[in-house]
């Protein structure tokens, strides 16, 4: 099915999470290219909520996707679950993924700040073996809120 409803394939019955899946990564798996040699089986994965479809719903169909991956010997990288192209409170999901080699995994792993997606650096540097979390390179910064005595209005004043 397209985004805004086109018709797909075939129409099925309803499918289970588990039926559901087996056809989404049934169907993309054949699509991706062979993982280079030596290469770390990354595969970058987008299961997008169209609309109507509840997170909670999306949460079983990622575990889903996520041990059908693996089977495949293929480990998901940075997934991202939830509602990024919807289409007028439409029901259902779309599947996306991309194989990635070390180059991609970097650029993909790194931050995003745009109008419709944000996203932080990575917590895996996948340029290492030793799989260890990156350190910030410069502290967070901490705001210090200061609370200020409310004032209360006295009989007969306005608020506002």
């Amino acid at each position: 099915m397209g985004i805004h409803g086109e018709p797909g394939l075939r129409t099925t019955r309803h499918l289970t999470a588990a039926e559901l899946t087996d056809e989404l990564v049934g169907n993309l798996l054949p699509e991706l290219p062979e993982p280079p040699p030596g290469g770390r089986g990354w595969v970058a994965v987008l299961l997008n909520g169209l609309g109507r479809t509840k997170y909670e719903e999306l949460f079983v169909v990622y575990r889903q996707v996520n041990r059908r991956l693996r089977e495949a010997g293929l480990r998901p990288f940075r997934p991202e679950v939830g509602e990024f192209v919807t289409s007028f409170d439409m029901a259902g999901v779309s599947l996306s993924l991309m194989l990635l080699d070390d180059e991609l995994a970097e650029l993909y792993d790194a931050p995003c700040d745009t109008p419709a997606f944000r996203s932080l650096p990575g917590r895996t540097r996948p340029g290492t073996t030793n799989g260890r979390r990156r350190r910030p390179q410069h502290p967070p910064r901490q705001r210090h809120l200061t609370r200020r005595p409310m004032r209360r209005p006295t009989r007969g004043s306005t608020c506002g």
